[in-house]
């Protein structure tokens, strides 16, 4: 199997029944592993076996229904025709629903106002317009999905509208019916829709703002140093090792280091979430997105487009927002089933209206089944999650919380237990060396000392990059050494002196060490020994992550239980404990432990987030109902983590709460909205109300369908101004 992954633009869908339908059709197809269309950002996100299956195929099936994928390769060039092709669309959207308007404004002057002169004239004429052109699409794609055998919206007004036609032609051919009547529906029913469609469009775009301002964040050219020259060039043909120049007020387009003997200043605000410019020089890391403001610079690349830090951020995004939470997938099991459902009341309604109620009235029976087909409206069950999702992930985003996935933010809100690491959670992770204890003689420490730092700069740990930092400054010099990381414990490394261990004192004595003396040092404390021989123990603090404290006090006042978690000693984390106020400290944990303590706690009823950094958080993460990385951490903790914090501050965590709660809230107030509408607006459109005097025409129904989705589109629009206030 090659199972490939990708984010391919589509464009012609116009509601969540559009994305349904291309979502439910590919699903189906050998080869597809999984597959999301996202009306919210036009976008397919698409799983698949490339040995069974190839794109060119996919779009195959995707042109069946009447929609279109953008296959190039070039990412700028598919944002570029995507986006060309949703403004063509756009305005053809735009100009039918102009049509339609100016029908149903011009029938309803016509009728209403002057007497339906030229009625056998007009009226065809109007009718043929209203069917073929402004409901065209309708029918197109109608005919298409059902060859499929997909149903859904244009189901539902395509067939409204030709039974509208046959009515009209019924009409014609016999004195007493009401021909107003489906002249009427016929143009009001496609004109209603487009508009509702328009203004969804317009709203829908809008959810997706944060996330395009995301996407847009990296410059689509770079330019190219070739050896005396500069050649702007697109930026996919920049490859790890170029160099490119940036000049002030230009994006960074890539990650990388800077070359050119020189000092800028760079808005790193994208990345780190800090507004405040930093001075960069040569052999600085830069990271594509960030604003060059000072001085140009060349920067080597490292890593590009969707391998850069930027990248792996749209990347988690996009992921998040094809996620399908527990609400997306009961309105996505509804909707399969809604269309048919709504096709039979409809004919149940005009059977029961012609042969039971009034026997034989068929103005009155065609009038009601119209209205239940139009009033129907599976777009605003679609659209309940996909859209407040969009908003959610984007504004996140914009603020360093990143949901990797949309499980997190329903599961969030409901989090009563927080279990926190110490070193690069409730510290920052940068600690500094404040004491080193030798067991050597002098003239051996030196060596010792390169020897440590050299396997040191294996891990990612913060301790083992504080003593990397502190031999360096000590004049220690590196060299290529076997290192094995042993999680919870420290390193392992095979020299020709014999065994060296690097971390606990309980793991060095396993390796041979027969007593280790007592130690009065303070903070963590790395012991090193090698064989039997005890080398050093060193000593490091650390300092709180900001916000720290007062987090802790507010997750503790909303009745949150809180418990450190940590492999450091016990002193040490008391210490760092009552700084911040958390009152259950579990200290010198091995990885399995921190798992043995969560699942105990999940045993008791609790829902339980694991908040860490390191590889010896991975058990626990994995475990956890809500796992938390924060920025820094190791690949480990970072690919285990659905929430990932990337910026060391501890008070977002509470922000990303906050965020969830009103985003959950959002969802379901969108989907018992549609719940009720239906429910509602059916009943009263079958006509089970008119001997109470409540009644709707088809054009009244298709008006109450339009406005039931921009009621759902809206109020997620609205979730933006609700977290903002926060």
């Amino acid at each position: 199997m090659k199972q490939t992954t990708e984010y391919i633009p589509i464009v012609g869908m116009h509601c969540a029944g559009c994305a349904a339908a291309v979502t439910n059709k590919l699903q189906g197809v050998t080869g597809v592993l999984e597959a999301t269309a996202q009306i919210d950002t036009h976008s397919l996100y698409i799983v698949y076996d490339a040995e069974q299956i190839t794109r060119e195929q996919i779009a195959e099936q995707v042109a069946s229904l009447g929609f279109s994928l953008i296959l190039t390769t070039d990412e700028t060039e598919a944002v570029s025709q995507a986006l060309e092709q949703e403004r063509r669309s756009a305005r053809q959207l735009a100009w039918r629903t102009a049509i339609g308007a100016a029908l149903t404004i011009g029938v309803m002057i016509w009728m209403y106002l002057l007497g339906a002169i030229g009625e056998r004239w007009v009226a065809p004429l109007v009718a043929l317009v209203a069917y073929l052109y402004v409901a065209g699409p309708f029918h197109w794609r109608a005919v298409k999905q059902l060859r499929r055998g997909v149903m859904g919206m244009d189901t539902l007004v395509s067939l409204s509208t030709t039974c509208s036609v046959i009515g009209l032609l019924l009409a014609y051919g016999a004195e007493g019916h009401q021909l107003h009547l489906y002249l009427d529906a016929l143009v009001m029913i496609p004109a209603f829709v487009l508009i509702g469609k328009w203004l969804e469009q317009r709203a829908t775009a809008s959810t997706a703002r944060a996330l395009r301002a995301l996407l847009d964040l990296t410059p689509r050219e770079a330019s190219l140093v070739v050896g005396e020259e500069t050649r702007r060039v697109p930026l996919q043909l920049v490859q790890p090792g170029m160099t490119v120049r940036v000049r002030p007020g230009e994006a960074i387009p890539v990650d990388g280091v800077i070359t050119s003997q020189s000092v800028t200043h760079i808005n790193e605000q994208t990345i780190t979430g800090e507004s405040e410019a930093v001075s960069r020089g040569e052999g600085d890391k830069v990271f594509a997105g960030t604003i060059c403001l000072s001085t140009a610079i060349e920067v080597r690349a490292e890593s590009v487009g969707a391998d850069t830090a930027l990248g792996h951020i749209v990347s988690t995004v996009r992921k998040t927002l094809a996620d399908k939470p527990p609400l997306r997938l009961l309105a996505d099991r509804i909707a399969q089933y809604f269309v048919p459902a709504i096709l039979f009341l409809g004919l149940l309604t005009f059977a029961l209206w012609y042969w039971v109620v009034e026997p034989g009235a068929l103005d009155l029976a065609a009038r009601y089944a119209i209205s239940v087909l139009v009033i129907a409206c599976p777009c605003a069950l679609g659209l309940a999650t996909p859209t407040a999702l969009t908003v959610a992930v984007g504004e996140s985003a914009r603020r360093n919380i990143l949901f990797a996935e949309a499980t997190a933010l329903e599961t969030l809100p409901r989090v009563n237990a927080f279990l926190m690491d110490k070193t690069g959670t409730l510290t920052l992770g940068r600690p500094s060396v404040t004491e080193l204890q030798w067991f050597v003689p002098e003239e051996e420490r030196m060596a010792k000392l390169s020897l440590i730092v050299s396997a040191e700069q294996h891990s990612l740990h913060p301790l083992a990059q504080a003593i990397v930092a502190y031999g360096e400054a000590q004049g220690a010099t590196i060299s290529e050494l076997t290192v094995t990381e042993q999680p919870g414990q420290g390193l392992l490394v095979t020299t020709p002196e014999g065994e060296l261990r690097i971390g606990r004192a309980s793991w060095i004595a396993e390796g041979g060490v027969a007593s280790i003396p007592p130690c009065d040092l303070t903070g963590s404390l790395v012991y090193v020994a090698q064989g039997a021989q005890l080398i050093a123990i060193i000593a490091l603090s650390d300092t709180l992550t900001p916000h720290a404290a007062e987090t802790i006090a507010q997750l503790k006042a909303q009745g949150k239980k809180l418990l450190m978690l940590t492999g450091d000693r016990e002193p040490e984390a008391q210490r760092i404990a009552q700084q911040i106020g958390i009152d259950t400290v579990h200290a010198e944990l091995m990885p399995q432990d921190k798992e043995t303590i969560l699942a105990s706690l999940q045993e008791q009823g609790h829902i339980v987030a694991m908040v860490g950094d390191g590889v010896n958080d991975g058990q626990a993460l994995a475990r956890a109902d809500v796992s938390i990385a924060l920025a820094g951490g190791s690949d480990l903790a970072t690919s285990m983590a659905q929430l990932v914090i990337s910026k060391p501050d501890l008070s977002l965590l509470v922000e990303a709460t906050e965020i969830a709660r009103q985003t959950v809230r959002t969802i379901r107030f969108n989907f018992l909205w549609a719940l009720l509408y239906n429910v509602i607006a059916i009943p009263i459109a079958a006509g089970l109300f008119t001997r109470w005097g409540l009644a709707i025409t088809p054009a009244i129904a298709a008006a109450a369908m339009a406005l039931s989705s921009i009621c759902v589109v809206v109020n997620s629009l609205l979730l933006q101004r609700r977290i903002a206030s926060k």
